[in-house]
């Protein structure tokens, strides 16, 4: 791809041929062919810019680009040159070029990217950090590694769109690593959360620790370095954490992003100190909003806490009531997810036999009979399982789900239960 890229712009910068015989082998050869293939769309792309472009730079934007659009990648070519031709003219002030580096960010390829950059130097500091957010998203990593010098450059605006270019655009590895090439001194908070938020989504293997500067309080909002750990765990994280995530003064919503930080990290963590300072606020007498999904954090972690305040209100419910068959099958639900399936199973069959022969069994929903057969699939109640599968009725877009349960992996193409959940 590379290679054709620059063999068209090698036959770009060449007059057109009229009938010249092609070479008989070889790289030369190729270049010819490429030459004829292409002359006819250069040509037109030379016409349309001749045409359109004069009032797409003064502004008649909507109409004049759709033509120059026609003619891309072809277009790039005089569009670069006549950046080149107003650089080059002589001028008190920079020419403005705004216009044509507005239509190359629509149709530049890798190597109109090179040609731009060299260009970059000439530029003004208006357009500059433009062409080279450009350069960085249509270049190669070749471009990539040559445009991290402009981070540590004395020009600030160009430093940061440089990063930002880079942390988006770049290998992980590099665009971790510019995180540290650019200084402190010249990341302001807008910078550093729109690369947090960039890197954010990147998620991959690659381990992506921050510099220490970034963790310096007021260098980066708070819930976007969050929303960074989520992704990319790192053990410096906890008590930051912590202290954010017990700070009264928030919204629900962003005290849940802290929990979810602090979850996706919990293996990082000294978590037996993490599991003792939330724990409490399970054990309070009025358990703030953020409780429920605190105590399906700690379950998810193994901690027993989070299933004991789970499965308070519901147990606390059927002993009040113990008849109630509502309740129980609520219970029942909570404990087919917290994997209790032997209580589960228990509180399933009594609601079920209670309900059996009378009016109620209506009101049994497609759910109760889908969470009551995961009860009976993970305590190994195989005659229960088909009755209860049955009265589900799953969908097939039910059973694909169930087919992925643990529950019911042992039953998966085994005799009529197998058959149950079996996508026809």
């Amino acid at each position: 791809m590379l290679l054709c890229s620059l063999l068209t712009w090698a036959c770009a910068f060449s007059p057109l041929p009229l009938q010249e015989p092609t070479p008989a082998n070889g790289l030369h050869r190729l270049a010819a062919e490429l030459t004829h293939r292409t002359a006819a769309r250069r040509a037109a792309a030379e016409e349309a810019w001749k045409v359109y472009f004069p009032s797409f730079h003064k502004g008649d934007r909507d109409k004049s680009l759709q033509r120059l659009l026609l003619t891309a990648p072809e277009i790039q070519i005089p569009a670069l040159q006549w950046i080149r031709e107003q650089l080059a003219s002589d001028r008190s002030t920079p020419p403005p070029v705004r216009s044509a580096l507005t239509l190359l960010e629509r149709v530049i390829d890798s190597a109109g990217a090179e040609a731009l950059f060299e260009l970059l130097p000439l530029l003004s500091s208006e357009d500059a950090p433009l062409a080279l957010q450009i350069c960085i998203q249509n270049g190669t990593k070749f471009l990539h590694k040559r445009a991290g010098r402009f981070l540590a450059g004395d020009d600030v605006v160009l430093a940061r769109a440089a990063l930002l270019s880079i942390v988006k655009n770049a290998d992980l590895s590099t665009a971790v690593s510019s995180l540290a090439d650019i200084p402190a001194a010249a990341v302001n908070l807008a910078t550093a959360d729109a690369t947090l938020e960039r890197l954010t989504n990147r998620p991959s293997d690659f381990q992506s620790f921050l510099p220490e500067p970034w963790l310096e309080d007021g260098f980066c909002t708070p819930i976007k370095l969050a929303q960074f750990w989520e992704v990319h765990p790192d053990s410096r994280s906890e008590d930051l954490l912590l202290n954010w995530f017990f700070n009264p003064n928030q919204s629900f919503a962003t005290q849940l992003t802290f929990l979810k930080a602090i979850e996706a990290n919990c293996a990082a963590f000294r978590w037996k100190k993490t599991t003792r300072k939330l724990s409490p606020l399970l054990r309070e007498k009025k358990p703030g909003p953020i409780a429920d999904e605190l105590a399906w954090a700690l379950h998810r972690l193994g901690e027993k806490n989070g299933d004991k305040f789970l499965l308070s209100g519901p147990k606390e419910r059927v002993k009040l009531n113990p008849e109630d068959w509502r309740a129980r099958l609520a219970l029942m639900r909570i404990e087919v997810q917290l994997g209790v399936f032997k209580d589960a199973y228990k509180n399933a069959l009594r609601s079920i036999d209670k309900l059996d022969g009378t009016r109620d069994m209506r009101r049994v929903t497609q759910q109760d009979w889908f969470y009551a057969a995961r009860a009976a699939a993970g305590a190994h109640k195989a005659k229960q399982l088909e009755v209860w599968l049955l009265n589900a009725k799953l969908t097939p877009e039910q059973i694909k789900v169930a087919r992925k349960l643990p529950e019911f992996e042992r039953y998966l193409g085994k005799g009529a239960i197998g058959g149950l959940l079996t996508v026809r």
